[in-house]
């Protein structure tokens, strides 16, 4: 039984430490990913265009009736 509870928990622990990697690796190609946009102008294009959707008087996200 012993042998049983130590194996379940060196399992977990490698679980655990997969799954805080795979964390990590998200949020690092999350980051490069923004950095990416911002840096090509993709991002401040769509603020031009959010800006100027909401200026305009109308909502992005809803349709308008004919």
């Amino acid at each position: 039984m012993n042998k049983l509870r130590r194996l379940r928990s060196t399992l977990w622990a490698r679980v655990n430490n997969v799954l805080a990697g795979i964390a990590l690796g998200q949020l690092i190609a999350g980051v490069l990913a923004v950095t990416g946009e911002y840096s090509s102008g993709a991002i401040r294009l769509l603020c031009v265009y959010v800006l100027a959707a909401l200026a305009a008087g109308g909502w992005l996200l809803t349709r308008r009736d004919a």
